[in-house]
């Protein structure tokens, strides 16, 4: 098979990889678990609309309007927005700046943070000012005036809010107190629902994104890199915590699929938005090739997925993203933690480039989007250098095999090398042939090299062991 119609695995890690120092290397169970079960990616993912980073444009977190329409809280500008489907921008509230100097917790700047709509329309938010005749629970009426409803001590940082709009209940979770607080939807004191470590800020933030999801509230937490489970009791009391997932370096907000307990999580400073199991495996559909930067909240509509980057780290382009949820096609792979965030980007780009080329057989826009254009070297001996000769070769091969496709198993990350494994078809029928790639990356996240070796799926073994 020619050029990169081959995908997957590159020689041993060892061989493949540099001497004299370690790879990070993931590996999945056997195909038919819980990670092969569900499968989605986020297709045709663009930039809605850009924002403005000096003047504070940095968005937080959304909520979706019926049309499809965005309201957004911008932290660094104490702002709440209306975003128009056109992207225009609109401004519907500004909050007042506390007297003296910017001292919130956290974020040293007085925040607007996590944001709600109810049925009628109307916007609760969070507002973290470091002030305590500020901080806590706000309000935003269809054509009234902010207003604060529940106060908070000046030492807490409000982040995710979620409305209980048949219990007349709102929860806010705080990611300096270790607590998640329940207050009248209506407004007034805030009680502590839950205390827990589990909820604890390390470093920078503990309990964040926060949703209501099938009789339990659910908590990422930043610093320890969690997604909590919290049963709501009968009586309204919170239950037992449970960790439903682990190894999310800065995970900020998530949302539900609408299948079981699958959801999507935003890794805010990896520039990454991972697809979580029901049983915790991760592997992310989002990376900063498609214009991350550092993703702070996500919603969906239907199919549609919004994500804003309020680039707080890259300090670039803060925008919002819009892509669709579709079911995705072969790959048993996971990717865990132990990565940078160049190797973990490059390693997502890689899954990318082969999923394109051999599962959805989009060849020209995927060579177009990931391999550089000016010196991209093949080591395959059947084809020449440049990215034009990849997408000449393959095209015709994807129509002459419409039904090809690519399982990838496992993955091999260090530096600028990526090295992936699995097994290509060319037909339901076809027994396969077992493939190993190498992609060498430059410094803006473009393949620029390519080895690959091949073995065809033998009918014995002599030692019984699977080649792949």
């Amino acid at each position: 098979m020619p050029l990169l119609l081959a995908p997957v695995l590159a020689l041993s890690a060892t061989a493949a990889l540099s001497a004299g120092s370690v790879a990070s290397s993931y590996e999945v169970p056997a195909p038919g678990g819980a990670l092969a079960a569900g499968n989605y990616r986020i297709a045709e993912p663009r930039i809605q609309v850009r924002l403005d980073l000096n003047a504070g444009q940095t968005p937080e977190n959304l909520v979706v309007e019926p049309d499809g329409s965005t309201d957004v809280s911008f932290a660094k500008s104490r702002q709440i927005a209306h975003i128009a489907k056109d992207g225009s921008v609109r401004v519907l509230a500004t909050l007042p700046r506390p007297d003296g100097a910017d001292h919130a917790p956290g974020t040293s700047f007085p925040a607007t943070t996590g944001i709600a709509r109810a049925g009628d329309g109307t916007l609760y938010f969070a507002y973290n000012a470091g002030d305590a005749g500020l901080t806590g629970l706000w309000r935003l009426r269809p054509g009234k005036a902010a207003e604060r409803i529940v106060a908070l001590a000046a030492e807490s940082l409000p982040n995710g809010v979620v409305l209980d709009e048949r219990s007349g209940q709102v929860y806010l979770s705080d990611s300096k107190l270790e607590t998640v607080w329940r207050a009248p939807l209506a407004g007034g004191t805030a009680q502590k629902w839950v205390k827990d470590p589990l909820l604890a800020s390390t470093s920078n933030f503990g309990a964040n994104g926060l949703k209501l999801h099938n009789g339990a509230l659910w908590v990422s937490n930043f610093d320890q890199g969690l997604l909590v489970r919290i049963p709501i009791t009968s009586s309204g009391a919170a239950g037992a915590l449970a960790v439903r997932a682990r190894d999310l370096p800065g995970v900020d907000d998530f949302v539900f699929t609408g299948v079981g307990d699958e959801l999507l999580a935003t890794l805010n400073p990896a520039n990454q938005v991972d697809l979580v199991r029901e049983d915790g495996f991760h592997t992310a559909v989002l990376t900063s090739v498609d214009g991350l930067q550092n993703p702070t909240a996500i919603a969906l509509q239907g199919k549609n997925v919004y994500v804003t980057n309020a680039a707080f780290f890259t300090n670039t382009s803060p925008n919002i993203l819009l892509g669709r949820l579709v079911p995705g096609t072969g790959g048993t792979y996971s990717i865990g933690t132990g990565l940078s965030p160049r190797e973990r980007a490059n390693a997502e780009a890689a899954i990318a480039v082969f999923d394109g080329l051999l599962n959805q057989h989009t060849v020209r826009a995927t060579v177009e989007r990931y391999l550089d254009a000016r010196s991209f070297v093949q080591h395959n001996p059947d084809g020449p250098d440049g990215r034009d000769a990849v997408i000449t070769t393959l095209e015709p091969v994807v129509r002459k095999f419409p039904d090809a496709s690519l399982d990838i198993t496992r993955i091999v990350a260090q530096g600028d090398l990526v090295v992936t494994q699995g097994l290509v078809k060319l037909s339901p029928d076809d027994r396969g042939t077992v493939e190993e790639d190498t992609l060498r990356f430059d410094d803006a996240g473009k393949v620029v090299e390519h080895w690959d070796v091949k073995q065809a799926v033998a009918e014995t073994s002599a030692n019984g062991h699977p080649q792949v």
